[in-house]
């Protein structure tokens, strides 16, 4: 048995451990898979399911994906010794020697969390020493590497990126951080015709057609980006810490009928700050919306590869481009979307 097969079992067996005494079942349905969460009671609950409440569902019989969620904190259940050095921490926190053709793992050193996901049993381990000191932004965007590596084996690409639309269809807001994609999807919360379906993070599907899935309601903002939506700012969930956090905010807390789980895609559209009033757009090609999409997603995925890309390039080839020059009148904003949506459509 490889050494990565072996750390697996060990750490599984843990897991059941933490959970011996208590355990708290939360299922949720994504992308059309029943994915179940079991905790090792209480204490990584309200960290972990805010940003998925918006997609709870019934118990399923069998689910897609289960994943074991515990600290050693509340617990007292700590990881086995590990064998690797700090030589062996890679990109993404992914550990040399430790990833298979059927397992993955990373530790984040930043948020020291461990994730270890098991293709063949389609489960994944997620674990932090104490469940106080997790970061805000994986409170906002929980369970990223494992919503990666599963969705891969289910034709569903994680990306980085935001999506709004109408109930006929969505356009997916790609570019590196700070491109204005939060600033374009928070402008359309207020329009009546447009809903949410994430920022930051989606899973997007090219096959049949394309389609985009919500993974989270939550939404992050800069402190620049605060003073331009004060009537959303008090919503945020860590109001008391925002000299040193981003504003953390859950649209299920506040607005759940804004919410989509799932939209067809009509175009890809990467939105340019330009500090001009007034906003707009024009048409772009398919090579500028994979440069937009594709290197600012991969960055942040652990192990992505040529086959990342290559989903990212036949998805692109689908779909309109246009750039949406993001005007300082954020009112213009969802109506600029609005007539993109309008055009991609007659386009199709």
């Amino acid at each position: 048995m490889h050494k990565a097969e072996k750390l697996f079992e060990k750490i599984e067996k843990v897991s059941y451990d933490a959970m011996e005494k208590e355990t708290i079942a939360k299922d949720y349905r994504i992308a059309g898979h029943h994915v179940r969460l079991l905790f090792a009671g209480p204490a990584l609950v309200p960290r972990i399911t805010p940003a998925l409440e918006h997609l709870a569902c019934e118990k399923p019989d069998n689910p897609d994906l289960t994943v074991h969620l515990w600290d050693t904190a509340s617990t007292g259940c700590s990881l086995p010794p590990v064998e690797w050095g700090p030589d062996d921490y890679l990109e993404h926190g992914l550990i040399r020697g430790y990833n298979t053709q059927n397992i993955a793992t990373t530790f984040n050193l930043d948020s020291g969390t461990l994730n270890i996901f098991n293709t063949e049993k389609n489960l994944a381990l997620f674990w932090v020493r104490d469940a106080r000191t997790l970061p805000y932004y994986e409170t906002g965007s929980p369970l990223r590497n494992a919503f990666f590596w599963w969705g891969i084996r289910k034709g569903l690409q994680y990306a980085h990126a935001a999506a709004i639309g109408t109930d006929e269809g969505a356009v997916l807001l790609v570019g590196k951080g700070g491109s204005g994609k939060s600033t374009s999807a928070l402008s359309c919360l207020s329009h009546p015709d447009l809903f949410y379906i994430g920022d930051d993070y989606v899973l997007v599907q090219k096959d049949p057609v394309p389609v985009v899935h919500s993974l989270y309601n939550s939404a992050k903002l800069n402190a620049d980006h605060a003073i331009n939506f004060p009537h959303l700012l008090k919503h945020a969930s860590n109001a008391d810490r925002l000299d040193t956090e981003k504003a953390l905010l859950f649209i299920n807390e506040f607005q759940p009928q804004k919410l989509r789980k799932s939209l067809p895609l009509r175009a890809i559209v990467m939105p340019h700050v330009t500090g001009r009033p007034e906003s707009g757009y024009d048409k772009a090609s398919a090579s500028a919306a994979l440069r937009a999409l594709a290197p600012s997603s991969m960055f942040q995925l652990p192990g992505s590869d040529r086959g990342t890309f290559a989903y990212f390039a036949q998805l692109v080839r689908k779909l309109p481009a246009y750039n949406l020059r993001a005007g300082t009148r954020y009112e213009e904003i969802p109506e600029t979307i609005l007539s993109i949506l309008k055009e991609a459509s007659h386009a199709g």
